[in-house]
């Protein structure tokens, strides 16, 4: 076995650290990384790297569940031979405690286990994979244990996502960060596939599912999701895009994993699922007949989501809304991986129209905040099946797919850095107030989101000054926003008053007026309990009116959209 340079670079790194006086030391890997490598090279060492586990000195590595402490065995066994002898596994019926080097579950080394381990002497080097579980109670129990048994205990945590969906920061356990890996670098370097994205609408609302610990409660989740017609546009989108791609899925439940096996199986499509319940021996089976390609899809609920490898998987289905975004990396993580003849990996994103702030591909990879509204609010307006964003990465750019809201929201967004006029973006619209023209009517530019279907279209709003009522025409339409966005700014130049229009008027930095204040509170109506109305400038009021102008004109006459 040869490590590559970052995983070397990684174990030296936790070494130094340890030697240094940090005794709680955190790495961050993305999946695919090696962590188990990384690990396990820093306690038994690797050709130059000397392991720390000398002079009688013991090692434990706790996984996060029972089926994944036999993967660094396994791996033992293949690289480290000479250690098998003084490794020992604590779990069921296998009870090896007494072993120099022990891997475990933190449920599998309860109280008794726990101290009989320490029977036969103190831990001296603890390391954690998963470790964005850490500051749980179980584990925060096992550590200062351990920690009182050896104040010099010396202890690693390794993790793909160091954010834990509960906004406990990890920063409670762990000193000091001693490496990071991410996702960016290993696809640039080709230890992890490029991944494109698909995000389709299934017209299903998440109102009133409400959230429980750090995700969607699941019961209340399954009866808004797991539709017969949701699981059908599943199995079209696979057979639309992903045809012939060695394919997994997350389902929110159990019987939702069973229920879509069922109706890619009715399609003709090679389908299975697995489950918490499903028997060990016939886990090993559905996974080898899987690996073996005897089947395309596996479909399950919460089980493969960590420690699972099967490289050649070239489709992640997710088909499970969640807030948790250590979760949504770790399903995504599965079809990363590097395989003969894989060329990438597609993404298919399910999305509800509406609900809570959801974790996707954008969210993770750090697309601006407006970006991931635009498909948001795509997803509210599409219809059933509609593609309502894209993009695909390179392990260097995030680039939008042609035409999708991702790529036209962020034309939209350089737009708005590089141009004088003060346009505001609000719900996907593009909106300017030009006030009053010399011709005596103040008008509103409005600009409509961007919907894959439809052009672009420039709205036009007027109404001679001092009375109430706007009319709304169409100005212009474009396949292009760069074509429109020039068509708007020149009639903008003729019609509006620059100094209104203009980002950098001074004007725009005094407070807000009483006037502009009791005119937007009856605009706003009840949609400005938001609304800090004390710290509003007359520039921020200003915009809100036109936008609240802007939108009751537009619904008015059904434009609005």
């Amino acid at each position: 076995m040869q490590l590559r340079l970052y995983q070397i670079e990684s174990v030296t790194s936790v070494q130094k650290d340890w030697q240094d006086g940090a005794t709680d030391v955190l790495g961050v890997a993305a999946t695919g990384a090696g962590k188990t490598q990384i690990m396990l090279s820093t306690m038994l060492g690797h050709a130059d790297i000397p392991p720390v586990l000398v002079d009688g000195k013991r090692g434990l590595l706790i996984a996060h569940r029972e089926e994944l402490i036999r993967q660094p065995y396994e791996r033992i066994a293949s690289y480290w031979k000479h250690w098998l002898p003084n490794v020992g596994i604590v779990k069921a019926e296998e009870n090896q405690p007494h072993r120099q080097m022990v891997i475990a579950t933190v449920q599998s080394l309860h109280a008794k286990r726990l101290q009989t381990l320490l029977h036969y002497g103190p831990i001296d080097y603890l390391a954690i994979d998963e470790c964005h579980h850490a500051t749980a109670d179980s584990y925060m129990e096992l550590y200062q244990a351990l920690k009182k048994a050896n104040p010099n205990l010396r202890h690693m945590g390794v993790t793909a996502t160091p954010q834990r969906a509960d906004d406990i920061g990890l920063i409670t356990v762990y000193q000091k960060n001693s490496f990071a890996i991410d996702i960016g670098y290993l696809v640039r370097e080709g230890y992890l596939v490029p991944f494109k994205s698909l995000e389709l609408a299934t017209r299903t609302s998440l109102k009133g599912v409400r959230k429980t610990g750090n995700d969607l409660n699941a019961g209340q989740l399954k009866h808004v999701f797991e539709l017969s017609n949701v699981f059908e546009l599943v199995v079209d989108s696979y057979i639309k895009y992903a045809q012939g791609r060695k394919s997994i899925a997350f389902t929110v439940s159990v019987e939702g994993a069973h229920d879509l096996a069922a109706a890619f199986t009715k399609r003709g499509i090679t389908a299975i699922a697995i489950d918490g319940t499903t028997p060990k021996e016939e886990r090993r089976r559905i996974l080898a007949a899987f690996s073996r390609g005897e089947y395309m899809v596996l479909t399950n609920c919460a089980v493969l989501t960590e420690g699972f490898d099967q490289p050649d998987i070239g489709c992640v289905m997710m088909v499970r809304p969640t807030v948790n975004r250590s979760l949504f990396v770790q399903c995504v993580g599965r079809g990363l991986r590097t395989a003969p003849g894989k060329d990438d990996c597609l993404v298919l994103e399910f999305a509800p129209s509406s609900g809570h702030n959801l974790a996707s591909l954008g969210d993770v990879l750090g697309l601006p905040r407006e970006v991931i509204e635009a498909s948001r609010q795509a997803a509210d307006e599409a219809e059933e099946g509609d593609v309502i964003g894209g993009m695909s990465f390179d392990g260097q750019d995030v680039h939008g797919l042609e035409g999708n809201p991702l790529e036209l929201v962020a034309r939209q967004i350089d737009y708005l850095k590089g141009t004088a006029l003060h346009w505001e973006r609000r719900d996907g619209w593009m909106i300017l107030g030009l006030g009053e023209g010399g011709d005596g009517y103040e008008r509103i530019l409005a600009i409509t989101p961007p919907m894959m279907t439809d052009p672009f279209k420039l709205f036009g709003l007027m109404k001679p000054k001092g009375t109430w009522d706007w009319s709304a025409k169409q100005l212009a339409s474009a396949e292009n926003f760069g074509e429109l966005a020039e068509v708007a700014n020149q009639y903008a130049e003729e019609r509006g008053a620059r100094n209104l229009m203009l980002k950098t008027a001074s004007w725009k930095h005094q407070p807000a007026s009483e006037g502009q204040i009791k005119y937007l509170r009856r605009l706003a109506r009840g949609s400005g309990d938001k609304i800090k109305w004390q710290l509003l400038s007359k520039g921020d009021a200003a915009t809100l009116i036109t936008y609240y102008q802007t939108r009751e004109a537009l619904e008015r006459v059904g434009m609005w959209r």
